[in-house]
């Protein structure tokens, strides 16, 4: 297997440090990335539950996002996590073989496992009442879970996939500026990756040749304001800006991540 170099864009989330919409470039490659937590983690100084991981080099780039299970156990643990785990297999894989890709990603985070719940078992709870800690127990034998959406471009190799598990937004466009059309059905709330069920649902997968793709973004949830957006023209930075605005002052108010990937050919 060859080994991708160096990278010249490294970065994953820290879940207590918000990023405003910022535009990076690496090679053939133009990033944004945006992080942020909701209002009501903000103000309680909370960590985001969401988390993303980008690398690249001039020639191929590698981005997550991970959005943790509000409902589970600290969410944000199994996010990072997954985020740091499938970056580092997408990065070191060979593109050529999509099964072996496939493959490796399952036995990663299946592997996962036991990292993720020593760290929710290492987490201090004692400080809360009585009441609150026996739910925080419950939750945390429920486990700490998280879906995901992930992207390996490759222009040397004139790959693409994209593989998700759950319901993070993905929106991928061809050279002309049209979306790819992805069936709604191969996103599924209830698909996702857990620290007790391990890979509850499909690992789902689209695959293209690099020279048929233009931009592709990945967000979580809380920009679903996004959603019905063409977002291919226009001061991409200022939409995305004033979207995170607005889903800070919105009752819905939820943690974001996003990263868009623009392809220069």
């Amino acid at each position: 297997m060859t080994t991708p170099t160096k990278p010249l864009v490294d970065i994953q989330s820290n879940p207590v440090v918000d990023i405003s919409p910022e535009r990076l470039q690496a090679g053939t490659f133009d990033c944004h990335i945006a992080y942020a937590r909701s209002a009501e983690a903000h103000a309680m100084n909370e960590y985001n539950q969401d988390a993303f991981a980008l690398r690249a080099t001039a020639q191929r780039i590698v981005a997550v996002v991970a959005d943790g299970v509000g409902q589970s156990f600290r969410g944000d643990i199994a996010a990072m996590a997954v985020a740091q785990t499938i970056a580092r297999v997408l990065w070191q894989s060979e593109l050529v073989n999509e099964a072996r890709v496939r493959e490796s990603l399952g036995q990663q985070l299946i592997a996962l496992v036991p990292k993720v719940t020593q760290a929710i078992n290492d987490v201090d709870i004692s400080q809360h009442p009585t009441i609150f800690r026996e739910a925080l127990m419950q939750r945390r034998d429920f486990g700490s879970e998280s879906v995901f959406v992930a992207v390996v471009i490759d222009t040397l190799a004139n790959e693409m996939m994209c593989y998700w598990l759950g319901d993070c937004r993905l929106k991928v466009y061809d050279r002309k500026g049209n979306i790819v059309p992805i069936a709604p059905t191969q996103f599924q709330t209830m698909e996702r990756w857990s620290s007790t069920r391990m890979i509850h649902g499909d690992l789902h997968v689209l695959k293209l040749p690099a020279t048929d793709v233009s931009r592709v973004i990945l967000y979580s949830d809380g920009l679903h304001t996004l959603d019905a957006l063409q977002l291919t023209q226009g001061d991409l930075l200022s939409v995305i800006a004033t979207h995170m605005a607005t889903s800070r002052t919105s009752p819905e108010s939820d943690d974001i991540a996003l990263i868009v990937v623009d392809v220069r050919h």
